[in-house]
Formats: C-alpha cells, structure tokens, sequence
C-alpha cells in the first residue's frame, strides 16, 4: 500500500506541503502542512476512505461550501476544500496548543471561572452560526482547541456535510455522526431534523464535564450510554461541586433537558444565563431565609406589584442588618417613566442616597418616583435640569440648567428653588460632599470647580486632569472619583482620582464614569457595569473586580447611565454605544464609497500591508483585538484573542509581521506576531508608560508614541525603536506639549508628525533623521473650496505620506485633506486640497483611522455609526436591590 504522505504530496503539488500526521479522529486524519500560496502552516484533513467512498466529492464539496463564510473569533475557519487523487480534503488553521479533549484528559476537571467563561464563548460563537443557518452537530471536547486560553471550534458544518453528502448510507457502512455521550436525545433517536437546540445540548455535556470531570451520561458501551440519554435524567452538577454557582448549575440542567422546546431558545441565551446570578431553572432549590442562592429571577413589575415587593422584599431584608450570618435578597425590576413621556437621552436620573427615591429626568423636566409609591411627581422648575445629584440629607437635588448655564438645587418635594452660581459651556457631572462643598465639571470655567451648597462664585479646582467625565466624590469630600482622561474614545478614559487639595492625578484602571457606595468604586467598562473594594482613606484597590450588569446604555454623549446607592442600583438598558469603531469603507477620489467586504463589527485602525493584499484592523468585541483580512480570499481571521486590549496595528515593510499594542501584561506595550500566525506573540518592549505604534521608517525603524493616559495631550512623545534583538527604543521627539502620528516621506529624508504646539493639532514636517527646521505645514483655507463643509480649517490630524512620496494626506473633520509635497532638495509644499470625503460622518476616535492604498486612488478609513446594531436604549431603567450581594455570592462569602 501506497503511504499516505507521499501520495497526498504528489495530489496536493504545488498548494500543500504535507509534514507531518497530528492525530486520527473519527472522521478523518490531520496532517500539519505548508500552505505554499500563502506561506503559512495549515491543518489538512482528510476524510477516511470509506466516509469518503460513501459520501462522494460532489455532495461533500457543496455540502461544506455553506460553511466556508463563518467568521467568528470563537470558530476556526475554512480556508480550502477539494478532491485530489481520491481523497477528500478541507483545511484550517494549523493553531498552537492544546485541545480541549487533551487538557480535561491530563486534569479532569477545569476552575469555575474558566469553564464558564469557556462555554460562554463557544455559545456565542454557536449563536452566530445558527443565525447563519449552520448546526454543528458534533460539539465534543475533541472538536475544541483552545488557543491562549481561548476556545475555537473545528469542524464546523463538517458532519453537516458528511450527513448530507452520505444520506441513510453512512448507517449500512457501520459509521455515524456524532460521540454518543455528548449526543442529544433527538440525536440518539435517530431524528434527522436536528437544529440548534442539539448543538445547545451537547455544549451543556462539555459545560458538565468541565466542571465534574466526566459527561452527564457514561457506560460500558456507546448503545448504554445512548440508553440512558433516552431515559434518565443527569444529576445536579453541585451535587458533585459545591463551588458551582446556582445559576450555572441551572443553566446546564436547561440544556440538558430531554425536549429541545425545553431547553434555551438560542445558544446566546444558555450565554446570558451563565452570567446572570439570578438565573433559576426548573424546582427551586432547597432555600433558606436570606440564603446565598435565594435571588429572584428578574421581572418586569406594574406599579402595584412594584410597591408590593419593594416594601415587602427590600424593606424587609434592611430590618435585619445586625444578623452577620444574614444575606439578603437580590431583586431585579424596571421602572418606566411617567406615561407619555420619554427618558433623557443622556444620564438624567439620580437616585437619594438611602435609596428611597429616583429623580428621573424625562420629558417636562425631573420626576421623582419614590420606589415604594406608584406615582411619579413633576418637581416645578427643572424645564432644563441636566445631570442631577443629591445631597448627602437627601432633602436637597442640585441640577444644571442648560438654558441659563447655571447650576441650581431645589428641594425633593419641589420647594426652595435657587440658582446657585455660574455653570457656563459644558458641564460633565457634579457631587455633593458632606461639608456643603459642591464640586463640578465645567469646560467654561476652565475644569474642575467647586462652589458652597448655598450659592456664590465658583472656586475652580487646580489640577493636571484634562477632563474629569462623571465624578463622585469619596467620604470626607478632599478626593474626586472619575473618568481622568479627555479622549471622546471611551476605551481610552481610565478611572483616577483627583486632589481637591494639590490637584494630583492618581490613575487607578480602566474605566469611566465610576460611583462610590458599599465600600466599592462601581464603573462601566464597554456596556458592563464592574465593582471593585477600594479603602477610601488609603485610596487603594482592596480586591478583584466583580459584573454587576451588561447591556448598559453609555448615553448620547457617553455618559453611562446608572445611579447607585448601598442599597439600589439603578442602570438604563440598550445597546452600547462605542465611540471610535465602525465599519471599514473604501472611498475613492471622487467621493464614491464601497463597504469593505468583512463581516459586520466594530472595527477601528485599518492598515493596508505593502503589498495592498491584506488589511490589519483592530475589532472590538468582548475585547479588543487585531484581525488580518485577506482582500483577495475575502477571509478574515484573529491574529490575537487575548482577553486584554490588542489593538493598533502596524505592518512591517516586508508584510511578514504585525506590529500592535496589548494591555497583556501591564502598561499598554508593543508586542509582534507574525501575520499568518504561525509564532507565538513575542513581547517588544516593556514600559510602565502606555505606548503606541504607528509606522516603520524606510530604514526598518519603528516610530511609536510613548504617553501618560491621564495627561493624553500634554504627555505624548514620539519613540524610535529598531527590530534587531538587542535594540533600544530612543525618545525621537516631545516637549510639554503632544507630539504624535509620525510618517516618514518614502525616500527617508523628512519626517510628518502632528503637535499641538499651539493648543490644537497641527501638522509639521522636519528633516529626517537630524530632526531639524521644524515647518508647520498651511491647512485648509474652507474658503478655497465650497466642497469642504466637513473640514475644520483649525483641526489638522493623523498625518500619512503617500507611498508615492508626493503627497501628504491629513485628517480635517471628515475629510481627509491632500498636501502636495517634493522632497527633492528642499522641502516644498503646494497648496491644500479635499483628496477624499463624505458627508455627514467623521472619522473615528483618536490617532488614525484611515490608509490609503498603494495606488493612491482610494483610502480605507472607518466610518461610525455604519453598523447595524443601533437599537438605542430602552425607555426604561432596570433596578436592583441589594446589589451587593451579587459580589458576595461570586466571592463565596
């Protein structure tokens, strides 16, 4: 007998280069190869010669083509399919580590944490595929490969393929689909009709196993374990581990319900339940008064059923706090505003620190509605009120008034209306300490401020923030809590603190728009509410960070909307609003646009490799990451899944390598991962100082921004750094002002950067590399052109030199601007012109979100808003009593 290997050689000529077997499956042997077109590592498989007998070419091959456009961060992909010389082929990715079956072999059971969060990104990527119409049909550990602790699934739509390609066949030949103990009852009846509902079946047998250490159903042989999926019912998993929370028990049990109408609708909704405590399935279990478990599921209560259970539930669980050993009870509800009337776009509701009473901004001004009452009552004056706040008495709400610019407060019960001092231009947020100091952000009064709770001028605050977004104040009033960095991008605003006393900036984490109560800073965080301890009078983090909710509104000027106090929170629904990401879209130089063909997302930070075949963008998901998408495959994969930030990415000159920031270990540094990911990700330097890079130099250098997050625009420089092992990075460019997004022109002798020199962006240009003869660049005169409604003649960003060196395109507005250059001799700039632009949508978020491709027709630069998910918030607020102890319970207190 001919071996395997030459023959597939000689077959695969030309596209593959077999290397070597990896391992034998059920239905088809792998081998690790050469992809010889794309110079990358794959995994061949090749179906064993009866299935592939059975099954025919033909029926196979358009069978698996309905797989061949899933693009999910959790799904390995398919990159190729054929027939050659007999066999039956399909290849993926060839990925580093182990699979799922290897590691529960070596330690039979996983952490909690982890198995959960690996179920819930393989239900996720289930969910995707389902809603392309894809069943898997054989989700077992051994199809699972887990890639920096990330999962991905092999094999999707193969035994779909298979099934339809061999029919009733398969059964005469002794094969079949499927690994009995994670088939679902249908499966094992011999259903042929099978839909999500299986694949959801057989993800709650490997959610079980990770955490038992062995599937719900086992036997001596397959037909005994087939029986008893038909007839018996699997045992509770905290019967086997008590460490396992309740909601995660529950959730397994309804996926492994015997009808599919039983289990969850969809493989996002077993994902949702793994993340909600309260989620209960099926007989209640065994409760105790104020148990941990006891938690009530979340509903939507009338008005009488409101007042019911506020006063009878969360009364009563405050009427024993002297019990140690007590827990009280969570409870989920929402709250709609008064009839006709709708919610605030932006954060417009407050709540009383003893959690009595929401002060809800909606139409016709501030509404109060006491939580144990069924009415909501219009407080007079309030017409304009804008992010109200309460005294520490409860008695007094202070709000702005965005018609006369001033900052006012009147009583809960609508008397006592004062203005209280000067509020002019923009105003972020304010809080009220317990000394009768209110504090504010106003951008008119040059930042932080601070004014007596009984009128009088405004004292501004001295500090280094640049911008305080949604503050609070911790006790004794001498420390604001905020968002401290002034980028619009939300990704990039940490949660600091703030001297009243000296002004100084503490960074703490990632984050915006924190609150203080219960010994905890609670923030948001890409749509998440999280908690963390905090020692307010040693100002330090005390413990790990805790999800409160998701799905939470970020508001039209992304201000979070939620209100806390210790005992209530109180948060508005709806889709996330991400500033900075969008859609990739090809404009040309008429103006025309094409939507890049990739799968819908969030994107940001395109850039096109040198040779203008692939594109690197970063994606925002639960994280962001970087992904490479092949402009002629239409193919698009994740070269990064880490659960930190991985983004902005830069290709090296020979396109072999990508150059990104990841937040991995610390301080956000520069890593390199070749573009196939075929290496390991590879650590270029460490800094505890943010860095970002942004180009090579024609030399090989690479240029990249080193910069302080709290102080972004005053503390940025310009690094160099140079791709030998024992390189070391020299700081090229910055003074006390910002310096950022170097380009340098194509035959090495001048280099563009942007600078706010002068209080706004600014293109300059110098001599490269002695760094001398700084010339400001001339910017769009929006008189030169009737065509440049969308620039802003004082705003000139995010430089890059054409590759043809003739030309430097900068960003204005939302148009990208084109300078003609010559750089033969002495440095010469012709006049400013409208190169590409569309109207009405700007680029996005900080640094540069646009490349132009090497023919310098047409530029790929990211367009907001162009997604599909844009639902908005729901005109409600959810509310939750005793939100503590949603922490308690995941911390097994």
């Amino acid at each position: 007998m001919t071996e395997p290997i030459p023959r597939l050689n000689a077959a695969l000529e030309g596209r593959y280069r077999i290397e070597r077997e990896l391992g034998e499956g059920g239905m088809a042997t792998v081998y690790v190869a050469e992809d010889l077109r794309h110079h990358r590592r794959v995994a061949v498989k090749v179906l064993r010669p009866e299935l592939a007998a059975v099954v025919g070419a033909e029926r196979f091959l358009a069978e698996i083509e309905t797989t061949a456009n899933l693009q999910h961060p959790h799904i390995l992909p398919l990159f190729d399919s054929g027939e050659a010389d007999g066999f039956l082929f399909y290849v993926m990715p060839h990925v580093e580590g182990e699979g799922l079956r290897e590691r529960l072999d070596r330690e039979r059971q996983l952490p909690v944490e982890e198995a959960v969060r690996i179920v819930a990104d393989l239900a996720e990527a289930l969910d995707y595929a389902h809603r392309h119409g894809v069943i898997h049909r054989d989700i077992k550990p051994g199809n699972v490969l887990l890639h920096e602790g990330r999962p991905l699934i092999a094999d999707f739509g193969i035994a779909l393929a298979v099934n339809a390609g061999g029919g009733h066949r398969l059964t005469e030949t002794g094969l079949s689909l499927g690994t009995p103990h994670y088939m679902s009852p249908e499966q094992a009846t011999g259903d042929e009709g099978v839909g999500p509902a299986t694949d959801i079946y057989a993800l709650g047998c490997v959610a079980y196993e990770m955490l038992i250490g062995e599937p719900p159903y086992t036997g001596s042989t397959p037909q005994a374990v087939l029986g008893k999926i038909i007839t018996k019912e699997p045992e509770p998993v905290r019967e086997h581990r008590k460490a396992v929370p309740g909601n995660v028990d529950a959730a397994i049990r309804r996926a492994l319900e015997k009808l599919p109408a039983d289990r969850f609708a969809s493989a996002k909704g077993f994902a949702s339940a793994l993340a909600d405590p309260t989620f209960r399935h099926g007989e209640p279990a065994r409760t105790r008064a104020f148990a941990s478990e006891a938690v009530w599921n979340p509903v939507s209560v009338g008005a009488t059923a409101l007042a019911a259970l506020f006063g009878g539930m969360w009364l009563f669980g405050r009427a024993v706090p002297d019990n140690p050993t007590a827990r009280l009870e969570v409870a989920r509800f929402t709250v709609s505003p008064p009839e006709g009337t709708t919610l605030s776009t932006s954060q417009g509701f407050a709540i009383t620190p003893d959690g009595g009473a929401l002060l809800i901004r909606a139409s016709g001004g501030l509404h109060r509605r006491d939580l144990g009452g069924l009415e909501s009552v219009l407080i007079p004056g309030t017409q304009s009120a804008w992010m109200p706040f309460v005294s520490p008495s409860g008695e007094w709400i202070a709000f702005f008034d965005t018609r006369e610019s001033v900052l006012k407060r009147v009583r809960l019960d609508g008397s006592g209306l004062q203005t209280l001092g000067e509020a002019p231009s923009s105003v972020r947020s304010g809080a009220w300490s317990e000394d009768g100091t209110i504090v504010f952000y106003s951008t008119g009064l040059g930042g932080l401020a601070r004014i007596r709770e009984t009128g009088g001028e405004s004292e501004p605050v001295d500090t280094d923030a640049s911008a305080v977004v949604w503050l609070d104040l911790l006790p004794g009033g001498r420390t604001v809590l905020g968002g401290v960095s002034p980028s619009s991008n939300l990704d990039d605003q940490v949660v600091g603190l703030v001297s009243i006393e000296t002004g100084q900036v503490t960074p703490l984490f990632p984050g915006t728009m924190p609150r203080f109560a219960s010994g905890h800073i609670v923030y948001w965080r890409r749509g998440q509410l999280w908690a963390v301890p905090f020692d307010p009078d040693r100002l330090v983090v005390t413990g790990e960070h805790g999800l409160l909710a998701s799905g939470v509104d970020a508001g039209q000027n992304g201000l979070a909307s939620f209100v806390l106090s210790d005992g209530v929170l109180v948060y508005r629904p709806g889709t996330v609003r991400t500033l900075g990401h969008g859609m990739p879209v090809w404009v040309d130089r008429g103006g025309n646009e094409e939507a890049l063909a990739i799968e819908p997302g969030l994107y940001s930070w395109p850039r096109i490799s040198p040779n203008g075949r692939r594109v690197a963008l970063t994606r925002l998901q639960e994280s962001e990451d970087v992904w490479v998408h092949d402009l002629e495959s239409g193919v698009s994969l994740p070269l990064t899944t880490s659960p930190a930030t991985d983004a902005t990415p830069v290709w090296t000159p020979d396109g072999e390598r990508v150059i990104f920031r990841s937040t991995r270990d610390g301080a956000s540094n520069l890593y390199s991962r070749r573009a196939d990911g075929s290496d390991e990700v590879q650590r270029l330097t460490d800094s505890p100082t943010d860095q970002r890079p942004i180009a090579f130099t024609p030399g090989g250098a690479l240029l990249f921004e080193e910069f302080d997050v709290v102080s972004f625009f005053e503390g940025q420089d310009i690094w160099s750094l140079g791709m030998q092992p024992d390189a070391v990075p020299a700081r090229l460019l910055g003074d006390d002002y910002a310096v950022s997004a170097p380009t340098v022109s194509p035959d090495g002798r001048f280099i563009a950067y942007q600078s706010s020199e002068r209080g706004y962006p600014e293109i300059f240009v110098r001599s490269f590399p002695d760094l001398v003869g700084a010339r400001m660049m001339s910017t769009l005169d929006v008189g030169q052109q009737t065509s440049a409604a969308n620039a802003d003649p004082r705003e000139a960003r995010a430089p890059v030199w054409s590759r043809d060196g003739r030309e430097i395109l900068y960003q204005s507005g939302s148009a990208v601007v084109s300078v003609p250059v010559s750089t033969e001799g002495t440095f010469t700039v012709g006049a400013p012109r409208i190169a590409f632009q569309s109207a009405g949508w700007p680029l996005a978020g900080e640094g540069r979100h646009y490349d132009m491709h090497p023919d310098g027709q047409r530029v790929l630069r990211i367009r907001v808003g162009a997604t599909e998910d844009a639902a908005g918030p729901a005109n409600e607020l959810v509310v939750v009593l005793n939100w503590l102890e949603l922490l308690l319970q995941r911390e097994g207190n």
